[in-house]
């Protein structure tokens, strides 16, 4: 039977960052281990979600993903870890509107030892970027293969430098976001956010795989809309009616430019607030 999960000793509001230990449950911490593999070789996985005056959104599909992906991968942090999360973000101050991030790392060892020692850690990301209404998008060049097929396969891990990259030459742009495009599996995803389009009267989005990755948001969008899977030849962009992306940070959002070409209809903005995936 699981230790109950522990109140923390210490002040939220003056915390930021907390590592979860075996011997006092949560305690603050601003780094991480040198020898964690979860900082050497990109070894973790990670849920990202939205506070919202203290209510995570869609707390307990993000936990279910990520327990998952720790299962599927042999991970093994502490019996409790998810118990743990729970009451720490319940202690939460009811003023509390930031980004949260749950990382599950490696621990130490070498690149072949088994994930016996995982640690957790939960990081709260004050935002004060205020969000457009709507996005333009540049379209890039974008094979995407090594890091972005690891051994995690599509599961959200550390693998992360072909889309940054990206994103940097978007706004070199003067574009928000980048729209990724693979030479055999087409237009398939911005670099932070998966991307939806609407054809021919019908809303679609890739199938998971490759940049796609299984979002919370992008499978309550899915079923909003009753989008579908499908590919998207890159040479059908200027025929689409409109877009829209979806993350934890920007909920929906909408398209209006996708390179030099101006979308005719707008998808809807829904900022993050608290729900559930039923909602």
């Amino acid at each position: 039977m699981s230790a109950p999960a522990l109140p923390p000793p210490f002040p939220l509001e003056e915390s930021r960052s907390f590592l979860l230990t075996s011997e006092k449950g949560w305690e603050p911490t601003s780094s991480i281990p040198l020898s964690d593999r979860g900082f050497r070789y990109g070894m973790h996985l990670f849920e990202s979600f939205a506070l919202i005056d203290g209510q995570p959104e869609f707390l307990e599909a993000h936990l279910h993903r990520l327990n998952a992906s720790v299962l599927q991968l042999h991970y093994q942090p502490q019996p409790n870890w998810l118990a743990q999360i729970r009451e720490l973000l319940k202690q939460l101050p009811a003023t509390t509107s930031q980004f949260g991030r749950i990382y599950v790392t490696a621990g130490d060892g070498s690149p072949a030892a088994p994930p016996s020692q995982a640690r957790v850690f939960l990081a709260l990301e004050p935002r004060t970027r205020a969000l457009p209404q709507t996005y333009a998008l540049a379209p890039m060049d974008c094979p995407l293969h090594g890091d972005e097929q690891p051994a995690s396969g599509f599961l959200k891990s550390g693998h992360y430098s072909i889309r940054c990259q990206a994103l940097q030459r978007a706004r070199n742009q003067n574009a928000d976001e980048a729209l990724l495009i693979d030479p055999i599996h087409g237009a398939l995803s911005a670099s932070m956010a998966n991307f939806f389009w609407k054809l021919d009267g019908h809303w679609r989005t890739a199938p998971i795989g490759k940049a796609v990755r299984n979002g919370v948001w992008r499978e309550w969008w899915i079923q909003q809309i009753n989008a579908s899977e499908s590919h998207l030849d890159p040479q059908d962009l200027p025929r689409l009616q409109s877009a829209a992306l979806t993350s934890s940070w920007i909920g929906v959002m909408p398209v209006h430019r996708i390179g030099e070409t101006a979308l005719p209809e707008s998808a809807p903005r829904i900022a993050a607030e608290p729900r559930r995936l039923t909602d």
